[in-house]
């Protein structure tokens, strides 16, 4: 099901061209400034960056990849692992 929505929400973008944007969750929590302070002027916000750096230090970067650690998520992840490549993970 995930790949569908994938794969559904990248022909919204293509679609969409330059009214839509793509945000990895991952690269989000690795640069939470850089890519808020793309989000907000890709939306038109006049955020400061002040309120940039406000809303990035709730960002929990420890977040990424959780699922590490967990026997199971990772046995799942490594018979997935094309699947998941194909799609940038």
């Amino acid at each position: 099901m995930w790949e569908e929505y994938i794969e559904e929400a990248r022909a919204h973008l293509n679609g969409l061209k330059d009214r839509a944007i793509e945000v990895k969750y991952e690269d989000l929590l690795a640069e939470p400034a850089r890519l808020l302070r793309s989000i907000s002027d890709f939306c038109g916000l006049r955020a400061t960056d002040k309120d940039i750096q406000m809303v990035a230090s709730k960002v929990r970067p420890d977040r990424a990849y959780a699922y590490r650690g967990d026997p199971e998520l990772e046995a799942f992840t490594a018979r997935v692992a094309l699947r998941l490549r194909a799609h940038g993970y």
